[in-house]
């Protein structure tokens, strides 16, 4: 079994062709917590982060990619609110998002991150 920051000498990148037309499509890199995995993939800035998970879980299952039990994704060092599209964090072009292992609690009145629990390697 391949661990989450090593490749084992596989290539790294895998291209994910999932392109929709139109000025809203952003080409982004997801990356794993180590940067050893980079799957760059297309996706369409109006849509909420959330819209990641289960075609992670695809490349997951089909390509290797290292997806902890649970995860949350990180963009210029904040962390990404899954209910809020990609504009609204302000993704553009080429820009790359981080996969890191752990959970994230929000504060019930601010919505603000409260907590971020980090899984711990066994």
């Amino acid at each position: 079994m391949t661990s989450e920051c090593d490749v084992s000498g596989e290539d790294a990148v895998v291209e994910v062709s999932l392109r929709w037309s139109g000025a809203n499509t952003l080409k982004v890199t997801l990356r794993s917590k180590c940067g050893t995995r980079r799957i760059p993939m297309w996706v369409n800035a109006s849509d909420n982060v959330e819209a990641l998970r289960p075609l992670l879980r695809r490349l997951s299952e089909e390509f290797g990619f290292p997806l902890p039990p649970e995860y949350f994704f990180i963009y210029v060092q904040d962390v990404m609110d899954n209910n809020k599209s990609f504009r609204w964090h302000g993704v553009s072009q080429s820009d790359i998002i981080d996969v890191f292992p752990g959970s994230v609690t929000h504060g019930s009145i601010s919505g603000k991150v409260k907590r971020i629990v980090f899984n711990k390697k066994n």
